[in-house]
């Protein structure tokens, strides 16, 4: 009942943009919809701690992971999971593949220790389309298609008087069935950089 219930106020909760897509709140619904051409990242060779951004070259998409552009505290990542180091921080996924159609991922909110906790999720697409639900912890599932090029994603998440940061895991990129995936010419993984943390940080907690 609870998660009927969840699922009932995302959709109900999507704020249209320019050209708005479909929503999909299962991995078996966005595989239903996408193509033959994806790729599955699920962030196990992710080191635990702060990195500036990440930077995934899978030959045919590509993307980089990285926080909003103000402030620029960077992701803080733990147990094989995405998140930030600041909970004034959002996640950001800008694509550079230029081909990108369908999104995915497991997306909710975790608290300074990285344990599940509730907040409000916001989670806006480039095409102006954003969609607002109530974090359902690791366990639950966004998706996007849309016949219009995705170029980023934003992920935020609310906790009003609590800190809570945006997390994600299990990310699928790809394009929808009715489009051609279009290759990138043979690309090595890009190096992680990382930076250290701030003065008014402990070592490996967040703020």
């Amino acid at each position: 009942m609870q998660t009927k219930a969840i699922m009932t106020i995302a959709v109900a909760s999507i704020t249209a943009g320019a050209f708005a897509g479909d929503v999909h709140l299962s991995e078996a619904a966005l595989m239903a919809e996408m193509g033959a051409g994806f790729t599955y990242n699920d962030f196990s060779s992710v080191s635990d701690g702060p990195v500036d951004s990440l930077d995934y070259d899978f030959g045919t998409f590509a993307y980089e992971i990285t926080t909003g552009a103000i402030p620029t505290s960077g992701l803080y990542n733990e147990g094989g999971v995405i998140s930030t180091a600041s909970n004034f921080d959002s996640i950001v996924i800008n694509f550079t593949s230029d081909n990108v159609h369908a999104i995915g991922a497991n997306v909710w909110a975790t608290d300074p220790d990285f344990d599940p906790a509730g907040a409000l999720m916001i989670v806006t697409l480039s095409d102006g389309t954003t969609e607002t639900f109530p974090s359902g912890g690791p366990g639950a599932f966004y998706g996007y298609t849309s016949d219009v090029l995705i170029t980023s994603v934003e992920i935020r998440a609310f906790g009003f008087i609590v800190p809570r940061f945006a997390t994600m895991d299990n990310l699928y990129v790809g394009t929808t069935s009715n489009l051609a995936v279009v290759p990138l010419p043979p690309a090595a993984w890009a190096g992680l950089g990382m930076l250290g943390l701030m003065g008014a940080r402990r070592s490996m907690k967040r703020s």
